[in-house]
């Protein structure tokens, strides 16, 4: 029996600090104090990630398929499917996507043969994405872990 597993972690940036050189202006008065060349530290704003993982373990692979739970991609600047191959046949990933979570479209295909592992990144942008994992033997089954991860 497969199991999932959810997780979440949140990092913040500090605050960076950056050294500017300050160009002098042109028409500057003769006589002026201020220096030709100065420097000025700048703040900029913090950054947020957060990065999200959720783990498919121990799946169990046959030419039926089994199709991963539907993600909600539409916030995600950045996302990866990693499929590991344990079993003894090769396995066809097939990434799809859908502007609705109801008709879908094929966007990558791999086969992840024996012992291996592909990292599978969506081309197309499209509210939702899922997984579909098949063996390419017919009736052999196979067995495989599946990450999700993505961060926004």
């Amino acid at each position: 029996m497969a199991t999932k597993k959810d997780a979440s972690i949140r990092s913040t940036c500090a605050p960076v600090r950056k050294r500017v050189r300050k160009r002098p202006k042109s028409g500057r008065r003769k006589g002026s104090k201020s220096p030709k060349h100065a420097i000025r530290i700048v703040n900029e704003p913090t950054c947020q990630h957060t990065f999200s993982e959720q783990q498919f373990l121990g799946l169990q692979v046959t030419a039926n398929g089994v199709t991963l739970p539907v993600q909600n991609t539409s916030l995600t600047t950045l996302l990866s499917y990693a499929i590991m191959n344990h079993g003894p046949n090769p396995i066809l990933a097939v990434l799809e996507v859908s502007p609705n979570a109801i008709q879908f479209a094929i966007d990558q295909k791999y086969t992840v043969p024996t012992g291996s592992m592909k990292v599978i990144n969506p081309m197309h942008f499209l509210k939702w994405t899922r997984l579909t994992l098949t063996t390419e033997s017919g009736g052999s089954a196979s067995s495989a872990d599946v990450y999700f991860q993505s961060q926004y």
